[in-house]
């Protein structure tokens, strides 16, 4: 440990009272650990033996926060023993002691700091929960909790839940003290923003819209505010509308305005900030959103702030290049982004950007075979480099995982199965960090491998996809209409069990999936003219003669049994809708995979995915054909 943490912690390090609850020969033994993972409600025996040193826990958090800004860092022991103490103060206010507004507002900012450190996102709600007690002492502050807990990756759907209901919450019961926060109002921007960006396919119509609409509510309240803040607001705001067609439609009918036309204004508004950082440091309202969010709240970190908001939206405009086809100008803006974010020290989303750059690469084509290779190989020995990843952070790990994955079907693309081999052996379960990269490079490794022999019995173990994995990977759980008959068709359910789980959702149409797997021909064909009939009004509005298209997949699709037909319609995303023509190509369903592909060209709208999955249609099936397989690669590189 550093010496000047060993300093700062000091009696923390110390032997006490409190290790007789949980060392056993001086280790905490796993039950121990369990029971603090699962949660508040099996540990409050051990809050008993803290709650008496109340303000000692309190006194401590100010020492912590005050080593840490005169030094302008806080370390990762530093955060989680004041996460600790934290916790102390959130379980006295639990256990009916009156907490001041003060106590609970640093304990919330330490937690803020801290949370973004946790290694696993699957904590995250238990870390929520524990600080719960506080949220009415200092909402203002549990606000900027939430906004820091969304900053992870790769969030369950309780966490996400938990956190929208609680955002709600605050806004409606505590807006007095909210508003009189301008920091405040911008990270319940980002907190929204933040959801709507990552977590949209969580939400319905009704509360995409309702969000939205409190994001331009925040932004007038944010108005009354005479400051530069309002571009860093503005900046968060506008990310989310440019990656999704329908945000982008709801902001500009409620805003009024060209939400592209706007992001490149706000560019430049920040790029001349960035040139009046003494001016902004005598903005009072701006530096309390600096003060908190920094443990320092100097010009360095004036600077970071503005570039983080800048680099935030050139990183949503250059996606929505990208979904536009713009490959060229996608690829230098990412390299661009990379570069700012290397000079800044900010190492994390360097390696995002220039992973970003790479596939692109991948998908223009300009970088293929050994040359691909070595791309993501430098990219990879960086991520894993021991000193950045001796402590992970959940946040981490998942951008680890999606750079293992990419690593690893580039060396399938040129059949290097020993490396592939060697590189799971150590690193399965980074890329089992997130599960949606995992179960994809799973099932890319597998269908480019097989077919050329490649996939020893020790490989096929590592490599192989359960459909149960399939289903919860990518949220198939949450599609109530379609998750019996899906369970049917991969061979999890009996058709009695789907039956059964459709009545007890009241769901006729749930009932007759079902049906169709099982085989009931009125219903196949039923089902077989829906699909058809839906796919040929999705070509409404196209440019070119469909009549070809129309007449293809109405030929792929009649010779489809209702299993296939309900997996080719179950896909909620294109990610998932990949996933399971991956599968399809590994089962040798030649005709399932290419109507997936086809599938795919025409039902999402952004017009690179529509070109990439027209090309695997085009090429497809012959996993043996290096054009299918590149095709192939393509589409997987735009999605991991």
């Amino acid at each position: 440990m550093r010496r000047d943490v060993d300093e700062s912690l000091g009696d923390a390090l110390r032997e006490c009272d409190v290790d007789y609850y949980l060392l056993v020969g001086n280790e905490i033994p796993p039950l121990i650990i369990g029971l603090v993972i699962m949660g508040l409600a099996y540990t409050l025996a051990l809050t008993l033996a803290f709650i008496d040193r109340y303000n000692e826990a309190v006194a401590e958090v100010n020492r912590i926060l005050n080593i840490a800004r005169g030094r302008g860092s806080i370390y990762d022991a530093e955060s989680f023993y004041g996460l600790g103490l934290a916790s102390i103060i959130a379980n006295a206010a639990r256990l009916g002691r009156d907490v001041k507004p003060g106590d609970a507002d640093i304990a919330l900012r330490i937690a803020s700091f801290t949370i973004q450190r946790v290694a696993s996102p699957d904590l995250i709600k238990s870390v929520l929960g524990a600080l719960e007690p506080l949220h009415g002492k200092a909402p203002h502050r549990y606000l900027e909790l939430l906004a820091a807990a969304l900053n992870m990756e790769n969030l369950d759907l309780i966490t996400v839940r938990y956190i929208f209901d609680k955002l709600n919450e605050i806004l409606d019961n505590y807006c007095d003290v909210v508003r009189g926060y301008a920091w405040s109002l911008v990270h319940a921007i980002i907190a929204y923003a933040n959801l709507l960006s990552r977590y949209f396919g969580h939400f319905n119509s009704e509360e995409v819209g309702d969000m939205v609409g409190r994001v331009v509510d925040l932004l007038n309240e944010l108005g009354r505010f005479k400051s530069s803040l309002g571009v860093i607001a503005r900046a968060d705001a506008l990310a989310p509308a440019l990656d999704s067609e329908y945000v982008r439609g709801l902001m500009k009918e409620k805003l009024g305005i060209d939400v592209v036309g706007k992001a490149s204004e706000i560019l430049e508004e920040l790029n001349d900030m960035r040139e009046r950082v003494q001016e902004l440091m005598g903005d009072k309202e701006f530096m309390s959103y600096i003060e908190s969010r920094s443990v320092k709240a100097d010009e360095e970190a004036v600077r970071r702030s503005i570039l983080e908001a800048a680099s935030h939206l050139k990183h949503a405009l250059v996606f929505y290049r990208l979904d536009n086809n713009e490959l060229d100008e996608a690829r230098d803006l990412f390299n661009e982004a990379a570069e700012e974010r290397r000079e800044i020290g900010d190492y994390e989303d360097y390696l995002v950007a220039r992973s970003l750059a790479l596939r692109v690469e991948a998908i223009k084509g300009s970088l293929v075979g050994e040359k691909l290779v070595d791309g993501f190989r430098q990219l990879y020995e960086e991520a894993f480099n021991k000193k950045r990843f001796s402590m992970p952070t959940a946040r981490y790990l998942s951008f680890a995982s999606g750079i293992l994955g990419e690593y690893l079907v580039s060396l399938a693309l040129t059949g290097d199965h020993e490396t592939i081999n060697k590189l799971l052996e150590g690193h399965l379960w980074v890329l089992n960090a997130v599960r949606s990269v995992s179960v994809l490079t799973r099932l890319m490794l597998n269908a480019l491998l097989s077919p050329r022999g490649r996939l020893s019995s020790e490989l096929k173990g590592k490599l192989s996809v359960n459909p149960e994995e399939l289903i919860y990977a990518f949220g198939y759980d949450k599609l109530r209409k379609y998750l019996p008959a899906l369970r049917v068709a991969l061979g999890i359910a009996k058709p009695e069990v789907g039956i059964k789980l459709c009545e007890e959702f009241n769901d006729e149409v749930c009932i007759d999936f079902v049906l169709a797997v099982k085989g009931n021909s009125a219903v196949v064909k039923q089902l077989r003219e829906g699909v058809i009939n839906a796919f040929n009004n999705s070509l409404k509005g196209f440019g070119f003669d469909v009549e070809s298209l129309i007449n293809e997949f109405r030929g792929l699709v009649s010779g489809l049994d209702g299993r296939s037909l309900v997996q080719l319609i179950a896909p909620s995303n294109s990610m998932a809708q990949l996933a399971l023509m991956l599968r399809a190509l590994i089962n040798g369903n030649k005709e399932l995979a290419k109507a997936h592909a086809l599938y795919g060209a025409i039902y999402y709208s952004r017009k690179l995915l529509r070109r990439l999955y027209l090309e695997v249609y085009k090429e497809c099936c012959d996993l043996e054909s290096e054009s299918f397989r590149l095709a192939l690669a393509r589409l997987f590189f735009f999605h991991v």
